[in-house]
């Protein structure tokens, strides 16, 4: 489904529906559709890792690789795939970004480092430094990778390599065909035969052999929240402050917030979490054992849980774009306003002010305001407060608060209207919703 689409999902009978978050390669057509997808047999185990790979929560150390986006782009769409290949590294701010976007906008110069560093008005081994710090590259091996991605897009576009070479400020055709075989595997002929040929439009087949389902260590780690785990599938070891236990398929165990624990995943293992609690709770484990028959609910259960939020609203401490301190010394007024307003309704969702109101108190344009919450968060002030509002009081549920304490907080004047818009974002009123935790706690 692609992003933007209005989507209306069923579950059937045992049905369940697993959606993988992926974002589509920009410039790709293939998936800028709804397609339908062919996944073989047997294929139940990768297609949970890329759905537990999409949640997040074990990103950091995470070895898996092979998104299921990147890989259909692979497959189906080797122009796009080439271009994104070919794209080089960008710096973030300051003088080496401007060199590096006038450089993408007019491969053909020719200035060196040192011209560059003139008009910039800094020395050559800053900028050079800048370069390396944040790419990883010096200037001569950026300016030679981003005229080879401004060739390969003349190239796609125009489906001819003929004089692309003198246009992007390469002194030779062969020269150029080097470059490219050097840097992205392919040559400037093999490029435009690729171009040439149009994205399948019969069903597409997942090539699950690239989606890895590698084994993973957490590495030793403190637990800050305390939580309910479910081993889906394989087997997987849980140290916790020095005690060890072995989990196979449909096990679950506690992990107590405050606890030095260490997880290990063997290969094709996957660990999704059943829910999360704040507060630290006494280290202890607490293994349990899924009846199959159960199985199919508890893995609905976490989809439905965890995965739908997401679609449906953002969680309030991720969905924001600007989160290094880099980004943020370059924002402008509204958007440091933005993150002034967002934080503090994050703290306090129950606040009612509008972004009217917000605009008046950082002194800003209603209508700047207004677009750096669009811009960052994809979506209006009001729309990003209701789905924020929405996990605040998932979770406040999840920790026991009773629906009136959690209407209050959140900003409903009544339980009643809390229900309906919890229902209407989780499928289930709060009341039911908190049942069915207690019941799940060890």
């Amino acid at each position: 489904m692609p992003e933007g689409a209005t989507y209306l999902v069923r579950e059937f009978g045992h049905g369940v529906v697993i959606p993988v978050l992926q974002h589509a390669p920009q410039g790709s057509k293939l998936l800028a559709e709804t397609r339908e997808i062919e996944v073989p047999q047997r294929s139940e185990r990768r297609i949970l890792r890329a759905f537990e790979r999409s949640l997040g929560h074990f990103e950091e150390s995470k070895t898996t690789s092979g998104d299921i986006a990147d890989v259909l782009v692979d497959r189906y769409e080797p122009p796009v795939s080439l271009c994104l290949r070919a794209a080089p590294p960008m710096p973030e701010r300051g003088s080496a970004r401007r060199i590096a976007e006038s450089l993408l906008e007019r491969p053909w110069l020719r200035h060196g480092l040192d011209s560059w560093a003139r008009r910039e008005r800094v020395s050559e081994r800053t900028l050079q430094r800048s370069f390396r710090a944040e790419t990883g590259r010096t200037f001569a091996r950026l300016r030679r990778e981003a005229r080879i991605s401004a060739g390969v897009r003349i190239m796609i576009e125009e489906r001819s390599s003929q004089g692309v070479f003198a246009r992007v400020g390469f002194d030779s055709h062969s020269g150029f065909s080097t470059a490219c075989r050097d840097h992205i595997g392919v040559s400037p002929t093999q490029i435009v035969s690729l171009a040439s040929d149009e994205p399948a439009r019969a069903p597409l087949r997942l090539p699950l052999d690239e989606l890895r389902a590698d084994s993973w260590s957490s590495g030793a780690r403190r637990n800050g929240i305390s939580g309910l785990v479910w081993i889906a599938c394989g087997e997987a070891r849980l140290e916790i402050e020095g005690d060890a236990s072995r989990l196979a398929g449909g096990d679950t165990a506690w992990l107590p917030g405050g606890s030095t624990l260490r997880i290990d995943l063997s290969e094709g293992a996957v660990m999704l979490p059943y829910l999360w609690v704040g507060g630290a709770q006494p280290p202890r484990t607490e293994l349990r054992r899924l009846r199959e028959s159960d199985a199919r609910d508890r893995l609905r259960t976490v989809c439905e849980r965890y995965a739908w939020s997401r679609i449906t609203g953002p969680q309030p401490e991720t969905a924001w774009g600007w989160s290094s301190p880099k980004q943020r010394r370059s924002l402008s007024p509204a958007q440091r306003a933005a993150m002034s307003v967002r934080e503090w309704v994050t703290r306090h969702p129950g606040d009612a002010r509008g972004i009217d109101e917000w605009a008046s108190v950082h002194g800003v344009p209603v209508s700047e305001l207004r677009e750096a919450f669009v811009r960052a968060t994809g979506l209006t002030f009001p729309r990003w407060r209701a789905s924020m509002r929405m996990v605040v009081a998932r979770r406040m549920i999840e920790a026991g608060a009773s629906v009136d304490e959690t209407a209050a907080a959140v900003g409903y004047a009544h339980a009643s209207a809390l229900t309906r818009a919890f229902r209407a974002a989780f499928g289930v009123p709060p009341t039911i919703y908190g049942r069915t935790l207690e019941a799940s706690r060890p």
